[in-house]
């Protein structure tokens, strides 16, 4: 992944394709397009989201925090994640 991703940027570009679609505001050819960037966005924004949870099982272990603790944040992450993907399908672009 690009070291000048945002997900903030994407998550946002993300939302405009999807409020687009729901508009129908998008004639076929565009739409096609704009459906294949969209799942560009998705899954660059689940790459990310994966990279930031190593990232904090990494800081995890440099730190000792204990499994509970450990078994608390991870569960924290996987929410955040969810609630993002829910709201990538949530708004029917996938």
């Amino acid at each position: 992944m690009k070291k000048d991703f945002s997900f903030k940027k994407a998550f946002e570009e993300l939302r405009k394709i999807t409020a687009e679609f729901e508009a129908g505001e998008i004639d076929l050819e565009e739409g096609l397009k704009k459906f294949e960037r969209g799942l560009e966005l998705a899954r660059l924004c689940r790459e990310r989201l994966k990279e930031t949870e190593n990232k904090i099982i990494e800081i995890k272990k440099k730190f000792g925090i204990n499994q509970k603790n450990s078994e608390d944040l991870k569960s924290n992450t996987q929410k955040i994640k969810k609630q993002t993907e829910e709201e990538i399908v949530g708004n029917n672009l996938f």
